[in-house]
């Protein structure tokens, strides 16, 4: 078996695959097979001596409702709303979230998965309508930053999909060393895929739309490594005049949802590189 999520390989009947409600789930189950076992000894042993007295001690047994032992399969929770059907070994499985390799055959279905993965950033967006009673019932700045932490999340979410879907897609042109997180900066990987494709980024996007992805990456790394405080760097690399250093950045709700259809946009053209190739 292969972990979807980063890979790693171990043999299928190892325990580590449980989850931990799935090990909850066969301890419980375990527990009840075990008080079957224990109730049907018991009635055993008392089932000539339900009453029994002497002159020393009297013993009295009374059975209480025999306990039921069903080992029913263990069902797949409805979170898991993406299936995939592997284009190497042709299985399918479904994941939370988003995947990367097959949990068969360890082929990285990144390029498969890529689009659906978007459209469940997409749904997040919609959260006001999700949480509409408790955004409610919150304090109002406890909502604001529920609200704010969700934007930025989808931000982080979309950079990291992108990054390993631009990887996989430029590892069919070379045999050199690429780092994914060369593709954290936008401007450095449309170079790579000029260098080894001889298409850039503009080939599919305009070049305003690569300068607001350029800015989206850039207040992504400002999230994730300094806060979301401003600095002179970012100032300085992206010519972003509508805030000042220290000040921190905020995002809202188009810019993420504009930020989600242009990264499709240009997923669409580096997949189509490959179609082309092939």
């Amino acid at each position: 078996m292969f972990c979807p999520m980063c890979g790693f390989s171990e043999s299928y009947n190892n325990t580590i695959w449980f989850t931990d409600s799935q090990a909850s789930e066969i301890n419980d189950r375990i527990c009840n097979h075990a008080t079957e076992c224990f109730h049907d000894q018991i009635s055993t042993i008392f089932n000539k001596y339900r009453y029994s007295r002497n002159d020393i001690f009297s013993i009295s047994y009374k059975p209480e409702r025999r306990p039921i032992f069903k080992n029913y399969p263990i069902l797949q929770p409805k979170e898991w709303d993406i299936e995939i059907k592997c284009r190497k070994c042709g299985k399918f499985y479904s994941v939370i979230g988003s995947a990367f390799f097959c949990p068969f055959c360890g082929e990285n279905n990144i390029e498969d998965i890529f689009e659906k993965s978007l459209i469940v950033i997409r749904h997040k967006l919609n959260f006001e309508k999700i949480f509409y009673h408790d955004l409610n019932n919150m304090p109002k700045n406890v909502a604001i930053d529920f609200s704010r932490s969700i934007l930025e999340h989808c931000i982080s979410e979309v950079v990291s999909c992108f990054q390993k879907f631009a990887e996989t897609i430029l590892k069919n042109f070379t045999q050199d060393s690429i780092r994914v997180n060369d593709f954290q900066i936008i401007m450095k990987g449309n170079e790579l895929y000029n260098k080894y494709t001889g298409h850039s980024y503009i080939d599919y996007i305009s070049e305003e739309e690569l300068q607001f992805l350029d800015i989206m990456f850039r207040r992504r790394h400002l999230l994730e490594h300094n806060m979301g405080i401003v600095d002179e760097k970012y100032i300085n690399g992206v010519n972003d005049f509508s805030f000042k250093i220290r000040q921190r950045v905020i995002v809202n709700k188009q810019e993420v949802s504009r930020f989600i259809d242009i990264i499709e946009k240009l997923g669409l053209g580096l997949k189509s590189i490959v179609r082309a190739y092939s």
